[in-house]
């Protein structure tokens, strides 16, 4: 991903103001800094869900996890996670949530859920839409460190063949990755 000049103002305040970034095709990068930076704009403007002015190259298909759940009310876990997938595979998307530890809530609604378990909905789904680039906005809000101990190092295994962008505050999660501070 190349990212050149990228100046994102909300009216009179700019929030990014020309900032630049290259990556790696593939790769695990970690975006910090303090609240209010412009983390989660960088993700937004990436993602196209707002207007910048610069330049944003990125190569090929983008999937990504929001800071909330943003999960359908009236389809089920596993009918959230299928909902993207091209061709939807049921048994894929139970496998995934079978490993992220939700084996007995396939068939739950997002209402039957706590805060943890629809953030690894949310996870889950973003995984089975196919991406080159992955962007993961505080993907362990909610989580406790037993089912980060299982998301970390499916990450770094998915980061040997795709971009993955994490934006956090938690940095000593991924040793070693590079680490961009904004």
């Amino acid at each position: 991903m190349n990212i050149e000049n990228l100046t994102v103002s909300f009216g009179e305040t700019k929030v990014l103001d020309k900032l630049s970034i290259h990556t790696e095709a593939t790769g695990l990068y970690m975006i910090t800094g303090s609240s209010g930076c412009g983390k989660t704009t960088l993700l937004r403007a990436i993602l196209g869900l707002l207007p910048y002015e610069g330049d944003i190259e990125n190569h090929g298909q983008l999937s990504a996890l929001f800071q909330e759940p943003r999960l359908f009310d009236h389809l089920t876990a596993l009918e959230n996670v299928t909902v993207v997938m091209p061709t939807p595979d049921k048994n894929q998307a139970a496998e995934l949530l079978n490993t992220l530890g939700l084996t007995d809530c396939h068939d739950f609604y997002p209402a039957e859920l706590s805060g943890g378990m629809k953030q690894r909905v949310s996870l889950a789904r973003a995984l089975c839409y196919p991406f080159d680039t992955l962007l993961l906005d505080e993907p362990f809000s909610g989580l406790d460190s037993g089912n980060k101990s299982v998301i970390i190092p499916l990450l770094l295994s998915l980061a040997k063949e795709k971009l993955i962008i994490i934006v956090t505050h938690n940095t000593e999660d991924f040793p070693g990755q590079p680490v961009l501070t904004l």
